[in-house]
């Protein structure tokens, strides 16, 4: 062997192991950085905000809709769609967190998973998480203005429906 090729072997050695060093820095910052972060933020978390989101319109999507035309949202009384005056959306969000805080043992293996999660719905139990929440599910529980009054001649009243070119009645 000769002693260029000694010196080379030795850099070579010398840079792979500044590389290995390097990546062992990175790999340690970023560990660091996302254990800081909150449960429900880390890449790969199974609960999310989005998570959480989707569920609340999963549960939610027959009875609750929003209205982009108006930028409202509008419940389902049974008979017709009317504007949530009173923001009771709030309460199906609240009403959601708290019944999702009952299922979380049923939800992670009891331990550091239970106690992550149950500190993450309750982190959403906020102005803002509930603001977040309801944010996220508008676009997936669409009600146009042109969906609310599809028929010309359905005249609804308080029991039914009247046909008036049929003039038939249809109970709700």
């Amino acid at each position: 062997m000769t002693e260029a090729s000694l010196g080379d072997i030795l850099e070579s050695k010398a840079t792979s192991l500044q590389a290995l060093d390097q990546q062992i820095v990175t790999q340690t910052v970023v560990k660091k950085h996302l254990e800081s972060m909150p449960p429900g933020t880390r890449p790969g978390d199974p609960y999310t905000q989005i998570r959480i989101a989707d569920q609340f319109v999963e549960a939610n999507i027959e009875n609750w809709r929003y209205n982009f035309d108006r930028k409202k949202w509008f419940h389902w009384n049974g008979r017709i769609w009317k504007v949530d005056t009173k923001r009771r959306i709030r309460f199906a969000v609240k009403n959601f967190l708290k019944e999702y805080l009952v299922l979380v043992p049923t939800l992670t293996s009891i331990g550091k998973d239970t106690v992550d999660l149950t500190r993450f719905i309750v982190s959403l139990n906020t102005a803002h998480g509930i603001r977040d929440i309801l944010e996220l599910s508008e676009s997936q529980m669409p009600l146009l203005d042109e969906d609310l009054d599809t028929q010309d001649y359905y005249l609804n009243c308080a029991n039914g429906t009247l046909d008036l070119l049929t003039h038939t009645f249809r109970p709700h």
